[in-house]
């Protein structure tokens, strides 16, 4: 269970500079903290594009259930492109997803 805590929200939107109404989208991709990701240790990767879908109102200081799920991998020449999924449920039910493409470099084999 995550719970999205009114003070850790409130001290990003101060690390951002965020202004608008509400609480910011973005503040759910630093979820990925609290999941570990063992395929990407030791490699080499950034950041490609990330979506956030939100299905229905989510509410400060409450639980969510959350998982982390790799839904795509796409061959390129030096590297793939690795797709995963953060997605927020209450009651079972997916509340928002945050769709995350990283480019991962190749492994290269060093020459014997």
């Amino acid at each position: 269970m995550i719970v999205l805590r009114r003070s850790e929200v409130a001290r990003y939107c101060r690390a951002v500079h965020y202004r608008g109404a509400g609480w910011p989208q973005s503040y759910l991709l630093t979820l990925w903290r609290y999941f570990s990701v063992p395929e990407l240790m030791g490699r080499e990767y950034w950041l490609s594009e990330q979506a956030i879908t939100i299905k229905r109102p989510l509410v400060l200081d409450h639980a969510y259930a959350a998982r982390l799920v790799r839904c795509g991998r796409e061959a390129h020449q030096h590297g793939e492109l690795w797709r995963y999924q953060l997605i927020l449920l209450a009651k079972q039910q997916e509340v928002a997803t945050c769709l995350t493409t990283i480019w991962v470099a190749s492994v290269l084999t060093p020459a014997i």
